[in-house]
Parts: structure tokens; sequence; C-alpha cells
């Protein structure tokens, strides 16, 4: 089988550090050269039948902790020869990396160029997979990008115990992938071929899938995860179906696929926020309303930029983005997308592995919110607001219900009850969560300012964080206007009782 030289294109945008991240296991990576011989590659003008390459980048657990670590260098190195898998292709793959890193950064020092691509990352190239078998991530990168491009990612989700697969992002025919139908279609049978590479592998447990989509690569992952019953959650990353949800739902570049009727896998849309004035903005009703049988979930990202979502990108970018504006330093980057590998690795551990159809919970964070719909729900639905309050914060929630309200005031007024506001504060009691119980019941006060449930909730939560006197002094208001009102009574009997045992120790 021969091959014929040909550039490597790159639109890049990615995103972390490297070694930066906590480690379950130890990563293992090995890159595979084949071809798929049910496809051709290359001018159909060539009297040479080229198969298409397929250059597979895979990470996974292991044991080890010592052995050949992969550098930046390794990885850029290595994709160079992505488009003909020929060993002469190397020979160049030193001038393109110093190409490409020049591209992103040209007043770059030499030293400081060397320094940066001679990065150890966490991988071990060629180390012993870790016993047992693990469940498998395939991922297509943004147009044009290599399988290389998301390696932080992928080295952190081999860390937490999955197989990841990547191949780059190519056209039919051609290195730089086209946003049409036919690209689309490319890339999914890319993404299946991956998947199918994975089922050879003694340490994959292909019966456990998921997908991830970066940018351009949101399309073919939505496309492979429909068309394949297997697949069990899919995962966008700052994609394009996020700027054009209704591209789903239309005869465009899906062709005549219909994923809003097809489509029942939970899907993690990361977005973010931070973006040119003139780019389309994230249609998320669309979104929620067009994704109507799966688990949708929305995270928006407050301080990142498309490139941000790339571990190539910013392992190599280390100046402002833009000095002339008050933007978003690369560290903070590199610090917001440890924040998205954590939600994209919780989110897989809970649709892989949990077993359990209660949404997962993610850490709080004041870097994004997350809004979710569970499958079969109309948006924003009566499950909205507490829903995001319990798997994020009260404060989401309340943000939630303000833009619901700015944006459709009826749907607004059926997010949520007084009664509901009740259990929620009680919710978070019962869990220690003070101050999301303590953000509910201010909020609920100025919603339902005739009732008189709210204040001793408020005093009971202060009570139960320790802060007496807060507690006091409201139930001493409460009292004052409310002299019958037992439940305040009784509160301000137990404080003083533990005031009392409290002076006697």
């Amino acid at each position: 089988m021969a091959g014929r030289r040909m550039g490597c294109g790159f639109f890049l945008a990615v995103a972390i550090s490297v070694s930066a991240y906590p480690q379950g296991f130890g990563v293992g990576f090995q890159r595979i050269d084949t071809y798929d011989l049910t496809r051709e590659y290359g001018s159909a003008s060539s009297d040479e039948i080229v198969y298409r390459p397929m250059q597979i980048g895979i990470w996974y657990p292991s044991n080890e902790s010592s052995g050949t670590r992969m550098t930046l260098r390794n990885y850029i190195r290595a994709a160079a020869t992505a488009d003909t898998l020929a060993v002469g292709a190397a020979a160049n793959a030193q001038q393109y990396v110093a190409e490409m890193v020049l591209a992103l950064d040209p007043n770059i020092l030499p030293e400081s160029l060397a320094h940066r691509l001679s990065q150890a990352t966490d991988a071990i190239e060629n180390a012993d997979p870790a016993p047992g078998t693990f469940p498998v991530i395939v991922i297509a990168a943004g147009s044009g990008a290599g399988w290389h491009d998301n390696f932080g990612l992928a080295e952190r989700l081999a860390s937490d115990g999955y197989v990841v697969l990547a191949s780059r992002s190519a056209a039919r025919t051609d290195p730089l992938m086209s946003w049409d139908q036919e690209g689309a279609e490319t890339g999914a049978r890319d993404l299946e071929f991956l998947a199918a590479h994975a089922a050879g592998l003694d340490f994959a447990d292909i019966s456990r899938l998921a997908v991830i989509g970066r940018s351009w690569g949101s399309v073919p992952a939505v496309l492979f995860a429909a068309r394949n019953p297997n697949v069990d959650a899919i995962v966008s990353l700052d994609g394009t179906i996020s700027y054009n949800a209704q591209t789903l739902d239309e005869n465009r570049v899906l062709g005549e696929f219909d994923a809003a009727s097809n489509l029942a896998d939970p899907i993690f849309l990361a977005v973010g926020e931070r973006r040119p004035e003139n780019a389309t903005a994230i249609d998320r009703v669309s979104y929620f309303e067009n994704i109507r049988r799966a688990d949708a979930y929305l995270a928006s990202y407050r301080t990142l930029q498309h490139a941000a979502f790339s571990s190539l990108f910013l392992s190599l970018y280390f100046d402002p983005f833009d000095p002339a504006s008050e933007t978003l330093s690369p560290s903070d980057a590199r610090t917001a997308f440890q924040l998205v590998m954590s939600d994209v690795s919780h989110f897989l551990d809970h649709y892989l592995s949990a077993g359990t159809n209660v949404p997962p919970s993610f850490e709080h964070s004041e870097l994004r919110s997350i809004e979710y719909r569970p499958a079969g729900s109309p948006f924003p639905g009566p499950w909205a607001f507490s829903t995001v309050a319990r798997i994020e914060s009260a404060q989401a929630a309340i943000r939630l219900f303000e833009t619901v309200r700015d944006e459709n005031p009826p749907a607004s007024d059926d997010m949520f009850g007084w009664r509901s506001l009740v259990n929620l504060i009680n919710y978070f009691n019962q869990t220690a969560r003070f101050d999301d119980a303590l953000d509910i019941a201010r909020f609920a006060q100025s919603r339902y300012p005739d009732r008189d449930v709210f204040p001793p909730l408020m005093a009971e939560t202060y009570l139960l964080t320790g802060d007496w006197e807060a507690a006091e002094h409201r139930l001493n208001v409460i009292l004052q206007d409310d002299p019958d009102n037992d439940r305040a009574a009784t509160l301000l009997e137990r404080l003083e009782y533990l005031s009392a045992l409290n002076g006697q120790e």
C-alpha cells in the first residue's frame, strides 16, 4: 500500500498544561498506523489506489509508573506522519513542529520553544495495560486537527479508568475537513473505525462506549452516536452544535438524518462564554428543545474561549491571548479547563459506570453554570429549578430562573412552587449545604413574602450552622411581628436551651 505526501492542516483549539491533574491509574500510550481498506483517500485521478490512512492515538489505564514519557515534541512529531503513515515523512517533522509553534506565537525565543516542547506528560509510551477491561471513549477532533489535539484530556480520562482512542479530523480526500454533509459522514465513519479497533483490544470494554467531539467534531460525534445504539453518552466541547443546534433537526449538514427524533444518549454540552462579538450566539433554547429524547446538560464556562478547549493549544501558548484587552490569561484558561476535564469525567463516570437514573451532582464553581433537562421533559419545565439547584448550586438555579423569566415569563412561573422551595431548603439543611439553603430561603421570601414558613426556615438554617446570634435575631423579629408563630417560638426555646448548655460547659 503506497501513500503520497500531503500537507497536514490544523485548526488548533484545545486546552491544558501537562501533568496537572490528580492521578488514579498510570497512563499508557500507543500509536497505531493502519488503513481503512473500505475507503479510498486522495485524488480520484490518481492511477494508484490510496486507502484512507488511520493513525490512532490510544491512551489507557496502566499500573506502570516508570518508562519513557511522552513529550509535546513526541506527540507533534508523531502526528506529522498522519497523512501518509510514511516513515520518510518524519524527516520533516522537526521543521513541522517549529512552524506550528511559531504560527501560534511568532515572538517565541528558541530556548523557550525547546522548553515547551520538552515538557513530559503523564503518558508512558507502550506501558503495559492495567489488569481488567475498561470503558471506551472515541474522540472526534476539531476540523483539520490531529489525534493529539486533546492529549491532556485523553490522559486525564485514561488515569480515571477509560480507554481513549482518537484520530485526526480529515476530509474524505484531503487533510482539511470539509464543513458539509460529506465531512460529517467522513468523521462518523472515522469514529466507527476507532470503535471497531477498540473492540479488538484485550483491555477495552466496548459494551461501555462514549464519544467526545470538539468544535466541528461534535457534528460527526452526534451522527455516530445516533447510528450506534451501544453508545452510552456524548460530550461536545464548544462544538458546532452549540452555536447552531437547529442543524440537528434540519436537512442540512446531517442530510436526511433527524437527530432530535433519533438521539437518545445523554449529552453534555460544554461551551465557552468568552466569544467574539460577531460570533453566533449559543442557542440554548433550541438545544434543549431539539434534544428531546436524551438527558441534556448545558455547561457554560464563563472564562473560556473556543481555543481553550484543546490541550495542545494551551500547553504551547503561554502569552496573553489578546494583550490589548482585558481577556483571560492562558494560565487562567488552563485552570478553567481543569474544571472542564473534571466535569466531563464525572459525567462519563455517571452514565458509563454508576448505573443509576439520578442525575450526577457537580461540584459548585464560580467558573461555570450547569443546566439540565431530563429526557422527555419540556423546556424549561417544573423540574428545572430544583434539579439545577441540587446538581450544582442555588445560585445557578436562581440565574436559570432569571434567564427564563427574561426570555419567556409565563414559563418561569411553572419552574417551582412555594412547597418545592420548602422541600429544597430542607434538603440542603439535611445535606449540610447551608449556604444553598440560605440562598433559597432568601429567594423564596422575595417570591412569596406572604408565606410565613420561610423566615423560620432561614432562622433554623442559621441555628444549624452554629450562627446562634443570627438565628436569635431572626426569631425575635418573627415573634415581634407574629407572637403566635409556634414554629419560631419552638426554635427560640431550643436555641435558649442550647445556649444554656453551652454556658454550663
